[in-house]
């Protein structure tokens, strides 16, 4: 059963499928100000750019090395582009707070913030329907004087942990420079080789069939399709550089079992 929570004005649908919180998707774009306006006549509305909603995917998915999280991407911009109701759409909390992230706005911060908020409730056993709305139960409040015991402490160690936080930022910058330099030479690297085998599959195929052979060529696909289901994979990047040598013998017994 779908439940609605509220973040600031905005509904925002919840349901959850065998454990797993999932937050609908067009909610998520709305409150992450992935919309645009149009003018027609009668007045203005708000529509949902999907286009920047698939392109905001792509990129997490291509930086994504946990292979649950890639299906669920990989589901997602399916499920875009061949679903009647995209209304429908619903995403784990982990990949909502993920597309917020990349949207680099402060209210998409704070709908971030928003969603680890209720994940916390949720695991803490502090939601509650009202009148169809799910709402967080508070908790017992903090005096004045119980916030300035523990305010003035934090107070004397700001500037030093500023410090600390400036320095550690410096480092992590140069290290995440380092770290997108060497991904951007593993994907370059990935990317000529995984073309080389689907150059592979088109070139025996075409030498069978006798015509030039392409990525839309019926023999081509259904001959990718059976590789990929051999190696548990849903495209030609999935495949593991210690496979290729592997998959390489593969095409050529597919090859002769589909001519």
């Amino acid at each position: 059963m779908n439940k609605i929570t509220m973040f600031e004005g905005q509904e925002v649908k919840v349901k959850t499928d065998k454990g797993v919180t999932l937050i609908n998707l067009v909610c998520t774009a709305k409150s992450c100000g992935l919309i645009g306006v149009s003018t027609k006549v009668g007045g203005k509305y708000e529509f949902v750019r999907w286009d920047r909603i698939k392109e905001k995917l792509k990129l997490i998915g291509k930086n994504c090395v946990d292979k649950p999280s890639s299906k669920e991407i990989y589901y997602i911009l399916d499920e875009i582009e061949n679903t009647d109701d995209r209304n429908t759409i619903y995403m784990s909390s982990w990949l909502s707070k993920r597309l917020a992230l990349e949207c680099h706005s402060d209210k998409a911060m704070r709908y971030k913030n928003f969603l680890v908020t209720l994940d916390e409730a949720r695991e803490n056993g502090q939601l509650r329907m009202n009148n169809g709305v799910l709402q967080v139960l508070s908790t017992s409040l903090p005096t004045l004087n119980q916030i300035l015991t523990n305010l003035v402490p934090a107070m004397n160690n700001i500037e030093n942990q500023v410090n600390s936080m400036s320095k550690l930022m410096y480092d992590q910058s140069v290290i995440y420079d380092q770290d997108r330099e060497d991904l951007k030479s593993l994907i370059g690297f990935r990317a000529v080789n995984t073309k080389r085998l689907s150059d592979k599959l088109k070139e025996e195929l075409s030498e069978k069939l006798g015509i030039t052979v392409t990525a839309n060529t019926n023999a081509y696909r259904k001959a990718k399709g059976k590789i990929f289901k051999e190696f548990g994979v849903v495209k030609w990047e999935d495949i593991p550089a210690s496979k290729y040598n592997a998959v390489h013998a593969f095409i050529e017994e597919v090859v002769e079992e589909i001519i």
